[in-house]
């Protein structure tokens, strides 16, 4: 009810309104006439440019910088309890406060704290708040000492999501700072960057009460802190035209809409997140890749590694369907015994791709059957560090499997070996 009280009944009157010329005295239906002189309309224009420029700087300083900080003060700051409520501090700030000592500080006076520095090295006073440029620089200013500590917060908790035990399986393999960054951060990250994102493009575009605020008003030197908020705000309650100002509102909303969108769908965001970069491909072709890289490894270890099946398309993900193979074949290789073997099979079994991992290793107790897809469990310790296993290979075939709506069995015995069948 609130929704609809609160939301729908507002933006259904406002697209009514837009079609209509509104007076103290009359409402007249006009069609698209205030849509057609906003084409024509060269401060709405510039407004658009204003807010788009905005929008465009506050999205390359808003979002990769704080989330550089946040992974920085995530690893090396203590006391981060602290530091989040500072951080979060400047966005508790009243707008009017803070653009009034904004407004301060870039005065054209040469009390103002931006033309004392410029002073201090030996340049003249300069009008900030007059001057295209510069009045942009103010805003984005203000802009960044209020949400640079609020983006970091985002981060912080996307940060807090991401299960340490890929930091330590990256370090295992070998990965430096920078190569966990670019290849665990960032990809986990993708949820809270795209909602940063998201929210900060209709921000930039909706932003009003800082340009008032920095302006003293509604009326900045030749338009050069108008945004489309503020054209709205003029034209409908300064000049009383409530007709025009909705027709404003609604370029503003398809405007805002319309990006977001775009960058939805670029992101990926309306697809299934598993089923990204799934492909048809032919998961016989793509094990015997794998046993070809594989076979030196058996052979170091004395196993015999056998490969036998029929060509079979599955729909799925080549590098996640690949680390699955490779995962299990190393598992049944590292827990076997010298002149074992290792069956790897591949073929049709009633209407389903069954991918099967044979070997007559050392095998699993059944008590324990059930908790060797948990993360860092392992049957045998002992051997599990003599032969370098982290726990976590079958791990990550369970959560693969699940990407690929697969089912997973397995059937062991204690001195006999181990079966696991992945079925597509």
């Amino acid at each position: 009810l609130s929704f609809a009280i609160f939301w729908i009944y507002p933006l259904c009157s406002s697209v009514f309104m837009s079609f209509e010329k509104i007076t103290p005295l009359e409402t007249k239906f006009v069609a698209l006439e205030n849509y057609k002189k906003l084409l024509s309309d060269t401060v709405f224009l510039t407004a658009i440019k204003n807010s788009a420029t905005y929008m465009f700087w506050t999205l390359v300083l808003l979002i990769p910088f704080p989330m550089l900080f946040a992974v920085l003060m995530d690893n090396l700051v203590k006391a981060k309890g602290v530091w989040k409520a500072v951080l979060y501090m400047p966005a508790l700030t009243s707008v009017v406060i803070s653009g009034t000592l904004f407004r301060l500080m870039f005065t054209e006076y040469s009390t103002g704290q931006m033309n004392k520095l410029v002073m201090a090295l030996g340049m003249e006073p300069f009008k900030w708040l007059k001057v295209g440029w510069t009045g942009m620089a103010a805003l984005l200013v203000l802009a960044c000492w209020r949400w640079t500590g609020v983006n970091m917060l985002y981060f912080l908790s996307g940060l807090k999501s991401i299960d340490t035990s890929l930091y330590e399986a990256a370090e295992i393999d070998g990965a430096n700072g920078w190569q966990k960054f670019r290849y665990v951060t960032l990809p986990l990250l993708r949820p809270t960057t795209i909602y940063v994102l998201t929210i900060s493009i209709y921000a930039g575009l909706a932003m009003f009460l800082e340009s008032y605020m920095l302006w003293a008003g509604n009326n900045s030197p030749k338009n050069i802190g108008l945004t489309i908020v503020g054209y709205l705000y003029k034209r409908g309650i300064e000049k009383n035209d409530m007709g025009y100002a909705c027709a404003v509102g609604m370029v503003l909303l398809v405007i805002a809409l319309v990006i977001n969108i775009v960058q939805l769908v670029c992101n990926g965001t309306f697809k299934r997140e598993a089923q990204q970069g799934f492909e048809q491909l032919d998961l016989y072709c793509l094990v015997k890749d794998c046993m070809e890289n594989l076979q030196v490894n058996a052979e170091q270890r004395k196993v015999a590694l056998n490969f036998d099946g029929t060509d079979c398309m599955v729909r799925g993900n080549r590098q996640l369907l690949t680390e699955l193979v490779e995962n299990l074949c190393q598992n049944a290789i590292r827990y076997n015994n010298e002149g074992g073997t290792v069956n790897v099979t591949v073929h049709k079994l009633g209407g389903k791709t069954v991918l099967t991992v044979e070997d007559n290793g050392i095998g699993i107790p059944k008590d324990q059957q059930e908790r060797v897809f948990e993360r860092f469990y392992r049957v045998d310790k002992s051997r599990s560090k003599e032969t370098g296993g982290t726990g976590l290979g079958l791990a990550i075939v369970k959560h693969i499997v699940e990407l690929h709506d697969a089912g997973l069995t397995l059937d062991s015995e204690v001195g006999r070996g181990t079966t696991i069948k992945v079925e597509f």
